[in-house]
């Protein structure tokens, strides 16, 4: 049995075959192993969003899949939004499969200021103020990734 799929203005094909196999078909949408003890989802409804009627499964006990709903005012900002979420959903399989996360967002800096700072402390004379110098240098770099994402730059670094 299916579950958690449903279908929207379902030919009378695909209608009898949903009876024989233990469905049933309710407002437009057929649904076979959706609600109850079988499909174990509790809500299943249609809405229109803008010209366009979609079909919502929700509350599904043990869900296999999901749907991300795109809308946009043009075809190019749509695919920018899918490329992105795209790339997202990919990262994150890449670190459930890898086990592993590369550090990102400017943690590299941070760490290789921190460890210069520790390294001036080693040097002496005018070579001391050009290790602190590229110390300070390299959180440029995190700072600006901090402000482009609307943090406070002193708090991204402090925490």
């Amino acid at each position: 049995m299916v579950q958690g799929l449903g279908f929207r203005g379902c030919p009378k094909q695909t209608e009898a075959m949903t009876e024989q196999q233990g469905g049933v078909e309710w407002g437009g949408v057929c649904a076979r192993g959706l609600l109850g003890a079988d499909g174990g989802c509790t809500q299943v409804y249609e809405e229109t969003l803008g010209e366009e009627k979609y079909t919502f499964v929700e509350d599904c006990r043990n869900p296999h899949s999901c749907t991300i709903l795109v809308k946009g005012p043009n075809k190019h900002t749509i695919d920018q939004i899918k490329d992105a979420v795209r790339d997202g959903l990919r990262s994150v399989k890449n670190a459930i499969e890898d086990d592993a996360l590369v550090p990102g967002a400017g943690a590299l800096e941070v760490a290789l200021s921190l460890f210069l700072k520790e390294h001036s402390k080693q040097v002496a004379g005018r070579s001391k103020l050009g290790v602190q110098a590229y110390a300070e240098a390299l959180l440029v770099i995190p700072k600006t990734l901090a402000s482009n994402a609307g943090h406070d730059t002193m708090d991204a670094l402090i925490t």
